[in-house]
């Protein structure tokens, strides 16, 4: 499947004359084998599908087990295994008993993650902690995506020389030649807000439109939301939006191809990152914040940890979960105010 990190980083290689394969999971229309940029990409006969921790289990222990029956056939003369989960690190235990050095590339932090989606689950919280530990343990060196995480792994045991920091970061090669004129089928307004990203209730994009909203009295503003929706919560943002009688405000647009985000997000007059608060957002860095960082717009940002960390002076921070407090935010931002 589509990675933020795993296929780049190969594309990287690639471009510095370096040979690589990615191993991945694959979806339904997806080839089993074929060269992506100058990568070849080999994916094994499984698809990632959201569901409960069974599921979640399951397709964990199965991907585990098929990547480490392609890394065996593939021989390779170094591992990067982009996690989550941690444990894939195991996968390649067969070439890291070799000699062979392995790089853990830690997207989040596996144990917060648990601690949100499965708040009373003590057990999972303390295995996904034994797991990160571990497996930090096995490789030679741990990259994480921002400072806060890596203060989180070190306090868990793994030597802090032993990390580095690699932010996520947008390919700002794609998308911005073919910027569209306007937002399809965007009504009029003083101000233009665009979100492009998952739409789940982690991202409380119920708090967006209701600021949307609130505003409408002073400063009429037309939001347009793409992206891939879970299919309840979308019915309820529906539903919401009809209720606060928004529906010539606020439009949903359905998935944009990835080389065309960066084009829709440019048509944003002030970059909103809504995210409701809970153990892994306190510690997320979005790859969204980066995307409106390259358009240089304005941000607007939830007040979580690691973003009030890394854009301290540079953002209007709201409460999350705040609809008042997010549209005052998104009307200092629109006017030019002193961010803080």
């Amino acid at each position: 499947g589509s990675d933020a990190r795993g296929l780049p980083a190969g594309e990287t290689l690639a471009r510095l004359g370096h040979r690589g394969t990615v191993v991945c999971a694959r979806d339904a229309p997806e080839m089993p084998e074929e060269t992506v940029n100058g990568v070849a990409v080999h994916r094994v006969p499984l698809a990632i599908r959201r569901g409960g921790p069974i599921r979640y289990l399951f397709q964990y222990g199965a991907f585990f087990l098929l990547a480490a029956v392609a890394l065996r056939r593939l021989r390779p003369a170094a591992v990067h295994v982009h996690s989550v989960p941690d444990f894939l690190a195991f996968a390649a235990l067969v070439p890291r008993l070799r000699g062979v050095r392995l790089t853990l590339d830690l997207h989040e932090a596996l144990p917060e993650m648990v601690r949100a989606r499965f708040p009373k689950s003590v057990v999972a919280v303390g295995l996904a902690r034994l797991a990160e530990r571990m497996s930090c343990l096995l490789a030679d060196r741990v990259i994480v995506v921002n400072e806060t995480i890596r203060d989180l792994v070190a306090s868990r045991g793994t030597p802090t020389e032993k990390i580095s920091v690699l932010y996520n970061s947008p390919d700002v090669t794609a998308g911005l030649g073919s910027e569209p004129a306007h937002l399809p089928g965007a009504p009029a307004a003083a101000l233009r807000l665009v979100y492009a990203g998952s739409v789940d209730r982690e991202r409380d994009l119920e708090t967006l439109i209701r600021a949307v909203a609130e505003l409408r009295g002073t400063l009429p503003t037309a939001l347009a939301v793409y992206g891939r929706g879970e299919a309840n919560y979308l019915s309820y943002l529906e539903g919401l939006v009809d209720g606060l009688g928004l529906r010539d405000l606020v439009r949903f647009g359905g998935l944009l191809p990835a080389d065309r985000v960066l084009a829709y997000l440019a048509r944003s007059d002030v970059g909103v990152v809504p995210y409701a608060r809970n153990p892994l957002t306190e510690v997320a860095l979005p790859n969204k914040v980066f995307e409106f960082v390259v358009l240089a717009k304005p941000l607007v940002l939830p007040d979580l940890r690691a973003m009030r960390r890394a854009f301290e002076d540079a953002a209007w921070f709201y409460e999350p979960g705040n609809t008042e407090d997010l549209a005052a935010k998104i009307r200092l931002a629109a006017a030019g105010g002193a961010a803080g």
